[in-house]
């Protein structure tokens, strides 16, 4: 094959509207858009492997006429890309995925090869595939109009971790500007809902507290509108393994007339549908204005995560008091609660046993006796009794100081000369402590880390500098209590 022209690393493209670029570029470096227009032509591709911003100007193109996104790392857009500016037609090829840092438009075609999209779009062209795929999406709010009655879009949305495909079908109203995102965790982490408690809970006998999607259908739009709308699970929807139980899924649309959830049935369930994922559609309309819906259903197989309503922590005495409110469980084995020093690296603190299957309201206590110096982070992993195993997105940090800490030191000899000073430090032989000492002017001349083990000896000081005669400020710290005691340099 003929080699693509690669042209060097950061473009400049400002012109009056050009066409000079050599046959299929690789751009490989940043691409400043500054003026002009940049018309791709009806059969041509540019191929950016940098990021891509816009002060000015625009591109055009026709046809097949295509901008590929195919760097090896993040890339970023930047810049007004809607309306007039907006894209023709352009393609992610990036595994490493592309950050639109403001809203983006196109007008012919979005082709999801292979990457994650982050960011806000407007899709008024098509996209390919319309669904699109595990391995490439949009993280972020995707907003469509549909301009006749009985028209449907497909949402290709996701969270980072996962990917969500929404539907809305067969509107009432046409004209209208459609919007959907798609939210990893509990809906209660949404204002506007308080509660995981079904409108029928006859019918409904779990609802998901992973995962929802927030649907509109714009600003401005009359009341009176309705759509059906089609929702999908994946691996973390926790849903039943036999293809009869998953579906007993129902759609589910957060009520605040009632603080409930109402149930618009469950339908149309993909082909082959799998554990690992498939989608299905309300088999009732929803009325519009801005919705919020998740997963439900009529079936104990598809236990859903557990509903956890509440995980908080507080601070009593030396201890960390750690509780948790589930208001119902489905196959629950046991939680094990884990504790981090940093919010990365996770070891297990305890196990604590679960309630199996229970619609009941259940409070769980741990009192963590021998806390970790500093910040504290908890989380909980809830298990079933088939081994499924869910880290609970919610998380406690509580930060430990010692109620009998005894910060003190004393400074010998004072007044002394620069290469004789001491401190005899007494402090909780728990953590490290730090010691600064400043001048008069608040310029710092030294600092040291005391590790636990030396608060046993007398410390000898070598400030960084040469000090002038004078007065200094010296600081111990430990746990955030500071202690100050002046000492004088002679010479």
């Amino acid at each position: 094959p003929v080699p693509l022209p690669v042209i060097p690393p950061d473009v400049l493209l400002k012109f009056p509207r050009i066409n000079t670029l050599p046959a299929d570029p690789v751009l490989r470096g940043n691409v400043l858009l500054d003026g002009g227009t940049f018309n791709i032509g009806s059969a041509g591709r540019v191929f950016i492997r940098g990021n891509l911003s816009r002060t000015s100007g625009g591109i055009t193109g026709s046809g097949t006429g295509n901008i590929r996104f195919d760097g090896s790392s993040v890339q970023t857009i930047s810049g007004d890309f809607t309306n007039l500016n907006a894209f023709y037609r352009i393609e992610i090829r990036n595994s490493a995925g592309l950050v639109f840092n403001d809203p983006i438009e196109f007008t012919s075609f979005l082709i999801l090869t292979q990457g994650i999209i982050s960011g806000d779009v407007t899709a008024t062209g098509t996209i390919s595939p319309s669904i699109g795929r595990s391995n490439s999406f949009i993280n972020g709010k995707v907003s469509r109009t549909l301009s006749s009655v009985g028209n449907s879009f497909t949402f290709p949305i996701g969270s980072i971790n996962q990917w969500r495909p929404a539907t809305v079908n067969n509107v009432s109203t046409g004209g209208l500007t459609w919007e959907a995102q798609y939210f990893e965790g509990d809906p209660t982490s949404d204002p506007l809902v308080d509660n995981l408690n079904a409108t029928n809970p006859g019918q409904i006998l779990t609802i998901s507290s992973g995962e929802y999607w927030k649907i509109s259908d714009g600003n401005g739009a009359p009341s009176g509108v309705t759509a059906t709308v089609g929702l999908s699970w994946g691996v973390e929807s926790d849903v039943s393994s036999v293809s009869s139980e998953r579906e007993e899924l129902e759609v589910m649309v957060w009520n605040d007339g009632l603080s409930s959830w109402d149930n618009l049935g469950g339908g149309s369930f993909s082909g082959g549908h799998a554990e690992s994922g498939g989608t299905f559609s309300a088999t009732t309309t929803a009325s519009f204005s801005e919705n919020i819906f998740t997963l439900g259903s009529g079936d104990l197989a598809n236990p859903l995560p557990i509903v956890l309503k509440s995980f908080t922590g507080r601070k009593e005495a030396n201890n960390h008091i750690l509780k948790w409110l589930t208001t119902s469980e489905i196959n629950n084995d046991y939680f094990e609660l884990q504790r981090s020093a940093d919010g990365l690296i996770y070891e297990s603190l305890a196990v604590i046993e679960g309630n199996g299957t229970t619609l009941e309201e259940i409070t769980y206590n741990y009192i963590d006796s021998n806390p970790l110096i500093g910040k504290n982070y908890y989380q909980l992993v809830q298990v079933d009794y088939d081994g499924t195993t869910v880290i609970v997105d919610k998380k406690v940090l509580l930060e430990f100081v010692p109620e009998d800490t005894d910060l003190q030191f004393s400074i010998f000899p004072n007044p002394t000369n620069e290469f004789d000073i001491n401190l005899r430090i007494k402090a909780d032989s728990r953590d490290n402590v730090v010691i600064t000492m400043f001048d008069l002017y608040g310029k710092k001349v030294m600092e040291k880390v005391v590790e636990t083990y030396e608060l046993f000896e007398d410390l000898s000081l070598k400030p960084d500098q040469s000090l002038h005669q004078g007065i200094y400020l010296i600081t111990v710290e430990q746990f955030g209590i500071k202690k100050s005691k002046r000492v004088i340099i002679t010479k």
